[in-house]
């Protein structure tokens, strides 16, 4: 899957939009797709989550990050191959 992951800027724009609403991010906001593409790709991915997970905890307390599912092969993180 070459598709990236935008939406945590979304999220962000939209917790500091409305901050007395209690949102739950699933999933620890994993990227979806394109992990499993070329190397540089995917750590740009994981940069641009780092950078925008950091930014929606320093700024959106309302914000809860649920961590189940991190990594789950059909999103492309590779964890099912052996290394």
């Amino acid at each position: 899957c070459d598709a990236e992951s935008t939406q945590l800027a979304d999220l962000h724009a939209l917790a500091t939009a409305f901050p007395d609403t209690t949102i739950v991010l699933n999933h620890a906001g994993c990227p979806a797709g394109g992990l499993g593409s070329d190397a540089a790709k995917a750590e740009a991915i994981m940069a641009q989550w780092k950078a925008d997970m950091t930014r929606i905890a320093l700024e959106c307390p309302n914000v809860s990050v649920k961590v189940g599912g991190w990594g789950i092969p059909q999103l492309g993180h590779g964890y099912t191959v052996a290394a």
